[in-house]
């Protein structure tokens, strides 16, 4: 026997349907969040910048051998390979976005291949990894730089942050070598105005978290 109902009882019967959906795909896409961010290390990513490209240390407005107050640090990869075989959690990284953001106090290309200054560093990094789901689903990791000192025997930037507060690898830190390009043509060409500097073309640059 058909049952008819009303237009309003149907209605609410679609209404009904559709917030039982609403709340399964909201608790679905929680769930991937949340299996996202259960990330922990350790890793190791090699990571590399080249200035012909628009990526590397690039220096706003410029960087010279005459100290200016401020000088706008931005640091970003264009390629990187990761051993994430010590990971647990969601694995499969398939990218990541390394950024690093400073203001570079008083700085000059002396200063920043000997004993540079930073103010207001923040590492920030952008994970694409695959969850339970078989999706990529895009996670983070930010902290800020505590520690910054210039490795002469490698000619490497070393950015040492805090403990990650929250996201991916929540609790670990994150130690950062920039291992900078012909240092001594960068110091060289200081005089001109320098905008940007490759890193990891041929001196190895890594990101270690732990």
């Amino acid at each position: 026997m058909k049952v008819r109902r009303s237009l309003p009882q149907a209605r609410s019967l679609c209404k009904a349907a559709l917030v039982t959906v609403g709340a399964t795909l909201a608790l679905l896409v929680a769930s991937q969040a949340i299996a996202g961010t259960s990330l922990s290390g350790p890793i190791t990513c090699t990571i590399a910048g080249s200035a012909v490209g628009g990526d590397g240390l690039l220096f706003r407005p410029y960087i010279s051998d005459v100290a200016r107050p401020r000088v706008k640090l931005l640091v970003k990869n264009s390629d990187v390979t990761c051993d994430d075989s010590g990971v647990t959690g969601e694995t499969g990284i398939s990218k990541i976005t390394f950024v690093l953001t400073a203001k570079l106090l008083n700085g000059t290309c002396a200063s920043l291949t000997s004993a540079p200054t930073l103010g207001r560093a923040i590492i920030a990094i952008r994970w694409s990894v695959g969850n339970a789901f078989g999706r990529l689903v895009t996670v983070r990791s930010k902290a800020p730089v505590v520690s910054a000192t210039f490795d002469g025997g490698s000619d490497a930037l070393v950015l040492v942050t805090a403990p990650i507060a929250k996201g991916a690898f929540a609790g670990e830190t994150m130690t950062v070598r920039l291992g900078l390009e012909a240092v001594d043509q960068f110091i060289a060409n200081c005089p001109m105005g320098i905008t940007a500097q490759s890193f990891g073309q041929s001196n190895p640059s890594t990101i270690d978290i732990h």
